[in-house]
């Protein structure tokens, strides 16, 4: 059993070429290989981190595997654990992609678990461009093109449909934009007013992961949410101690103009995508704290 990260990146390959090469789109074999290639691309791109990652944590000799000593018959985490820890540690790879890659994964399942057929009626216009947007996540995660997994002509294939999707999901966005623009020079005073009181309530019952930012389309003060990528280091500044959070936008919200973006495309399409940062300001006894407690006010321990 390997865990490294070329040999489950080459068996991806392997599989991806026998739904793309050698059955027709119409198979039912096509989205079977294809699901069990996008399984062992995301393993690959775990590997790529630490083969760790890899291990079910139900027991210890999983781990040490990992680590390179001998195990007998070690055992890895399920395509659930796999597309969960993408996501936490690829930025790009966002709750949308884990999604999308999970129901794949089900219907993977049911094919070898049950008397179920589910793959002879998902048509490839059901799946293929998500699959193939997944696909380029993890390979730019592992310093791979679309062309060195997928072949030139493919590579090529794949491209313009992932490019066309990003357009229509462009025009989209600007579509409703638009109507949300219209919808708003048409609200009263009070409205307007009403949905700014609520967007400032929001924002301050928030968690530290909103930020406030100018909507798209009535430049009303929006709520954008994001997910924790990372902690930066602490860092000394006019004799306080400053953090950096580091974030990736994942849906905004206007309560004025009611525009509504949940998916990274879309956000990426109106300009207020990607990632963004947020500064914490410490007092140093404030942020070393539990360090000074601990150091200062050990229990007394045996009076009590």
């Amino acid at each position: 059993m390997s865990w490294s990260e070329e040999d489950l990146y080459r068996k991806a390959r392997l599989f991806v070429t026998r739904a793309f090469y050698e059955v027709p789109r119409s198979d039912a074999l096509f989205p079977f290989w294809a699901s069990l290639g996008l399984e062992l691309l995301g393993r690959a791109a775990l590997a790529h981190v630490h083969p760790a990652l890899l291990a079910d944590p139900s027991q210890p000799d999983n781990l040490l595997y990992a680590l390179g000593y001998e195990v007998k018959a070690p055992k890895s985490v399920a395509a659930k654990a796999v597309f969960s820890r993408c996501q936490r540690i690829i930025p790009e790879f966002t709750e949308v992609e884990r999604d999308r890659c999970m129901a794949l994964q089900y219907h993977r399942n049911e094919d070898l678990h049950s008397g179920g057929l589910p793959f002879e009626s998902l048509p490839p216009e059901a799946w293929l461009t998500g699959f193939l947007k997944s696909c380029r996540v993890l390979l730019d995660f592992l310093g791979k093109s679309l062309e060195e997994f997928f072949g030139e002509q493919e590579a090529s294939a794949a491209e313009r449909l992932i490019v066309e999707a990003d357009e229509k999901v462009t025009n989209d966005v600007k579509r409703r934009i638009g109507q949300a623009r219209n919808a708003f020079e048409h609200l009263g005073d009070d409205v307007k007013a009403a949905g700014r009181t609520e967007t400032e309530v929001r924002l301050r019952l928030s968690d530290a992961s909103t930020k406030e930012l100018p909507c798209p389309a009535c430049c009303s003060g929006g709520q954008l949410d994001g997910e924790l990528i990372r902690l930066g280091e602490p860092r000394l500044r006019d004799e306080c101690i400053v953090r950096e959070r580091v974030y990736l936008a994942v849906r905004f919200a206007c309560s004025v103009c009611g525009l509504s973006l949940v998916t990274h495309e879309e956000l990426n399409a109106a300009g207020v995508g990607g990632q963004f940062a947020i500064e914490d300001t410490f007092e140093p006894m404030e942020f070393y704290r539990e360090e000074f407690e601990e150091a200062y006010f050990e229990p007394d321990y045996g009076n009590d």
